[in-house]
C-alpha cells in the first residue's frame, strides 16, 4: 500500500473485503471499510473514470443505500393540520439525500452514475407516498366530531364531504408537485441512458417507474414488464 504503483489496488480491496463482511451479514464492519475505500481514493487522488473510480463509486453508492432505506421508513402522520411540520423535516432530508447521490456523479462510472439518478427519483416518490399515506389516514378533527353530534344522517354527509373535499385539495396540492419532481429525476436517469447508450437496471428503474405514471409516453419494453411496486 506504500507504493504509488498499487494505490488503485488498495481502493478496490478495501471495497472487496467491505462487500464480503456484507455477504456475511456484517453490515456495521462492511460500511467501514465502504468508508475506507472512498477515504482512500480520494487520499490517493486517483482519477475519475478510472478502473478504482468503480470501486470508490459503488461503494458511496452502497453507503448512501443505507440512509435511503432509513429515509423511506420515515412516516408522515397525525392531524391534517400537522402534517406540513413533519414533511418539511422530511424535504430536509430529502435535499440531503440527493446531495449524496449527486456527489456520486464525480466519479464518472457510468452505471453508478445512472444508479444515484434513479435513486434521486425514488427518494421523491417515496416523500410523495408518505406525504399521502398521512393525509389518507390523518383522523378527523376533534372540532368536526363535535359539530357532527346530534345532527341528521343528511347533514353529516354533507358535512364529511366537505371535510373530504378539503383534505383530498391540501393532500393534491401538497403531494403533486413531489411526484411531478420524482418523474423529472427519471426522466433525466432515462436521458443519460440514452446519451450512453445503456440498458441497465437503473434505466429500466427509471422507464419502468414513469410507465407506472405515464404507460403511452413510456410504454414498458418487453423485458421491464415486472411488478411496479416502489421497492
Amino acid at each position: 500500500g506504500d507504493q504509488p504503483s498499487q494505490a488503485a489496488r488498495v481502493v478496490e480491496a478495501m471495497f472487496k473485503m467491505g462487500r464480503a463482511y456484507e455477504q456475511q451479514g456484517q453490515r456495521g464492519i462492511a460500511e467501514r471499510l465502504y468508508q475506507q475505500t472512498v477515504t482512500e481514493f480520494a487520499a490517493r487522488r486517483l482519477a475519475p473514470a478510472s478502473d478504482a473510480a468503480e470501486f470508490a463509486a459503488q461503494a458511496a453508492f452502497s453507503l448512501t443505500e443505507a440512509q435511503f432505506e432509513e429515509f423511506r421508513q420515515m412516516k408522515i402522520s397525525g392531524q391534517v393540520v400537522k402534517l406540513d411540520r413533519q414533511a418539511e423535516r422530511m424535504a430536509v432530508r430529502a435535499r440531503e439525500l440527493s446531495r449524496l447521490y449527486q456527489l456520486i456523479w464525480t466519479y464518472r462510472r457510468v452505471n453508478w452514475t445512472l444508479a444515484a439518478m434513479a435513486r434521486e427519483g425514488s427518494i421523491y416518490e417515496a416523500f410523495a407516498r408518505a406525504y399521502a399515506e398521512g393525509f389518507r389516514t390523518a383522523p378527523m378533527p376533534a372540532d368536526l366530531k363535535k359539530l357532527m353530534r346530534g345532527v341528521s344522517d343528511e347533514d353529516r354527509e354533507f358535512f364529511m364531504g366537505e371535510y373530504q373535499t378539503k383534505v383530498d385539495e391540501a393532500l393534491a396540492a401538497a403531494v403533486t408537485p413531489l411526484e411531478q419532481q420524482a418523474l423529472k429525476l427519471y426522466e433525466a436517469c432515462l436521458a443519460r441512458a440514452t446519451e450512453f447508450g445503456v440498458a441497465n437496471e437503473w434505466a429500466r428503474l427509471a422507464r419502468t417507474r414513469l410507465n407506472a405514471y405515464q404507460p403511452e409516453k413510456y410504454p414498458l419494453l418487453k423485458e421491464e414488464k415486472v411488478d411496479l411496486a416502489l421497492e
